[in-house]
């Protein structure tokens, strides 16, 4: 074996466990893929997310005109892929948020709680990632772990909810899947 390829494995190693090569960072490969821009593709992409995720069932499968969007699990904090299209955002009537852009900045600016964790706001994939207290049952609290993400001047806006840091994880893999990524 010649000097190259091994240098070449070695940096493909150390990229690999520094986290470059697995996206192990937000947005997790979301600035990789073609996202969902027409009624059609959003419409294809929630149609294709699978029956179960780590052990939970898939619920629900709105379609457009509301929003769109995909439930898993029975209790606790439920696992949520939903959809945005500027006229519900519009129909928020909120002072200043009309567009996805204009929610994802809201959102960016903690006004709409919880606690941030991350963000990007600038670039063509805007990102927040954030965490929610929510009461999972009587007198029983958890924390939602949620992803909110929109295309810079795009007409959605994307929203994930899980109650676990591997469960965002594991629904943004499925919807870079199920958005053919």
């Amino acid at each position: 074996m010649g000097r190259l390829p091994i240098v070449v494995f070695c940096v493909a190693l150390l990229a690999t466990s520094c986290g470059v090569l697995t996206n192990d960072s937000p947005p997790w490969g979301l600035d990789a893929i073609d996202m969902p821009d027409s009624v059609e593709e959003v419409q294809a992409a929630i149609s294709a997310f699978p029956d179960e995720i780590d052990g939970r069932i898939r619920s629900g499968g709105a379609v457009l005109g509301g929003s769109a969007g995909v439930m898993y699990g029975e209790e606790g904090i439920f696992w949520i892929v939903q959809v945005q299209p500027t006229e519900q955002i519009e129909m928020l009537g909120m002072p200043g948020v009309s567009t996805p852009t204009d929610w994802l900045e809201f959102v960016g600016s903690g006004r709409a709680g919880g606690a941030l964790e991350e963000r990007a706001l600038s670039g063509s994939l805007l990102w927040v990632t954030r965490t929610e207290e929510w009461e999972t049952a009587p007198g029983q609290m958890g924390t939602a772990y949620v992803l909110d993400w929109a295309q810079s001047g795009g007409d959605f806006a994307f929203f994930i909810q899980a109650g676990s840091e591997a469960g965002r994880r594991a629904l943004v893999d499925a919807f870079i899947t199920a958005a053919g990524g």
